[in-house]
């Protein structure tokens, strides 16, 4: 074999796994499921000063949207967030930004049209084993991890939406 004809295949062999991966990530999605994480505290504190009880009564599950504004696959990923948070409000969704003033957090929530943003100062995201940005944790009503969602996912509105529609699990 000659030279050119190693580089074709070992091109090929690249792009094949970009493909299997994105295929993976598109139907799978990175889910790990932490049951041992320590639960966190019942309310979040919003940017506008206000807090936000973690848990309600009526609702399965609570789904928190771990980023910030400097983060290129956060700013891909809200997009998506945004929208199918107002195609699905019976889901209780909030965005969790990391490490900004209120001002920017709040800037970049409205940009997309999300409700005020909780604030976090890495705690949060530490206590529920966040590793990296952008990270979707779905909760259970007592606290646990049912899911967590780490990386730009473009499949992340089909993860979701079992936790929109089932209210029991």
């Amino acid at each position: 074999m000659n030279a050119r004809k190693l580089r074709r295949i070992a091109e090929a062999a690249v792009y094949l796994g970009i493909a299997l991966y994105l295929t993976w990530r598109l139907l799978v999605g990175v889910r790990i499921h932490a049951e041992s994480l320590r639960p966190p505290a019942p309310t979040l504190r919003l940017a506008d000063g206000t807090s936000w009880p973690l848990f309600a009564a009526r609702n399965a599950y609570t789904v928190l949207d771990f980023g910030a504004s400097w983060c290129p696959p956060c700013r891909l990923e809200e997009p998506l967030i945004a929208s199918f948070s107002h195609r699905h409000p019976e889901l209780r969704l909030r965005f969790v930004d990391e490490q900004e003033s209120a001002s920017t957090a709040l800037h970049f929530a409205a940009s997309y049209g999300l409700e005020t943003p909780a604030l976090d100062d890495g705690a949060l995201a530490s206590r529920l084993g966040v590793n990296g940005f952008p990270t979707v944790i779905v909760l259970r009503r007592d606290g646990s991890v049912a899911a967590q969602f780490t990386g730009f996912d473009p499949g992340i509105e089909l993860a979701l939406l079992p936790y929109a529609k089932d209210k029991a699990r």
